[in-house]
Formats: C-alpha cells, structure tokens, sequence
C-alpha cells in the first residue's frame, strides 16, 4: 500500500490559499497598495453580500470604496476574480481561529473530528462562502465566470488537505482510492447539510447539531473508536 499523503501544516494551507491570491505575491501591511487593495474588497464583500452578484457593479465597488473606477481594474481584471478573492480574504481571515486544529500534538483522529467541527461552526463568519454553499444560485452564477484553471486549482488545494486528514485518521488501513472516495463524500455531505441546514436541524442548537453530524462522518468513515465516548 502507498505511504499516506502528508498532512498540510497551518503554514503550508494558509501559503496555498495565498498563492491564489493577485497580483502576486502579497505587499507589506503597511503598504498604500496593500491597503487599497484591501478597501476594494472590503466594499465589494459588503455589496456582494448586502445586493448580491449580479446587482453589485465594478462601479459601484468603486464609489464605496472612494476611488475611480479604473484603480478597481488595476487590482482585478473583472468582477468575478473579485469575487472569489473576497472568498479567499473570508477564509483566511478565520484561519486564525483554526490554528489550535493543526497542533501535530492532536491525535489524527481527533484533528480530522476537530477539522470539521470547526469547519461548520466558523461558517457563519464566511457569509459570501457560506452562500455558496447553500446554493445561492446568484452567487454561483459569479462561478462560470471565473477562470476555470483557478477553480481547478482552488478544488485541488481543498481535495489535497482532506485527502491528507482522512488517510492519516485511517491509519493506512484503507487505500489511496478509498481514501480519497471518502474526502469526497465528507466534502459532499458538508455541501448538503449547508442546503438544508434550517430544515434538518427542525430547532436542534446548530453547534448540537453540526457536532452530532461530525461525529457520525467520523464514525462512520473510520474504524471505531471506543475512547471518544471520554471526550465527551
């Protein structure tokens, strides 16, 4: 059987998410241009979310954030890679949080458990990916737009960490393909319960609820575990 894929680091997800980022590599906190840039996506969050894609335009971003519309352009070439950055700023600004997951200390069980939970529970401090998720089709919309080499590689980026937390929870007792079939369906089922969230919880407490759900991924995509009862 083929060693497992490693476990990205903190560093390392958080250096990939940036490389998706533009224009390159990213400026200084001091600097105006990083600051500018910053402000744009800032005001376009706010639009996105408050009027949604299609209603938001480059020039409306543009007068809330006080500039000309041409300086818009020179930070992103259109509308939708606007966008997908204002979801990349969402999810590194709550990485933060998440650090405490990538302790290598924390059994790898523990840490795909932990990975999820936490995954679910930061989602409301992602509102334009949270709408994603849930199948807002206005939003979804912005993602024929976007250049489908980016996508590609966002999803790969995304498949490569799960993949890397499920085959070290596994203990190499499943193979390469098994391992990835079940990152896939542990994505999928996040998607899922995102859509329906609301109805299928039918008034359960959402942090109940949503530890409820990863513990039954967790159970159900590996062997059993007899100590997590003690976590409770």
């Amino acid at each position: 059987m083929p060693p497992a894929p490693p476990v990205m680091s903190y560093d390392e997800v958080v250096r990939a998410i940036e490389r998706l980022r533009t224009p390159g590599p990213p400026a200084a906190e001091d600097d105006p241009r990083h600051k500018r840039r910053r402000k744009i996506l800032e005001a376009a969050t706010e639009l996105f979310i408050r009027h949604g894609y299609r209603k938001t335009s480059i020039d409306d971003v543009a007068e809330a954030a006080g500039i000309a519309k041409g300086t818009v352009y020179l930070y992103f070439k259109t509308k939708a890679e606007l966008f997908l950055q204002a979801i990349f700023e969402e999810k590194l600004a709550v990485m933060e949080a998440m650090r405490p997951v990538f302790d290598p200390a924390l059994p790898p069980r523990e840490r795909l458990r932990q990975m999820l939970l936490q995954s679910l529970l930061l989602a409301p401090r992602m509102p334009l990916a949270g709408r994603m998720m849930k199948g807002d089709r206005e939003i979804l919309s912005a993602m024929d737009e976007i250049d489908p080499t980016m996508l590609r590689e966002t999803q790969a980026i995304q498949d490569e960490f799960f993949v890397g937390l499920v085959a070290a929870a596994s203990n190499r007792r499943r193979s390469t393909q098994e391992v990835r079939e079940r990152a896939q369906v542990i994505l999928g089922t996040l998607t899922a319960f995102a859509l329906v969230e609301h109805h299928a919880r039918r008034g359960m407490p959402y942090e109940r609820y949503v530890e409820t759900l990863v513990d039954i991924l967790c159970d159900g995509a590996l062997p059993p575990e007899p100590a997590r009862a003690e976590r409770r």
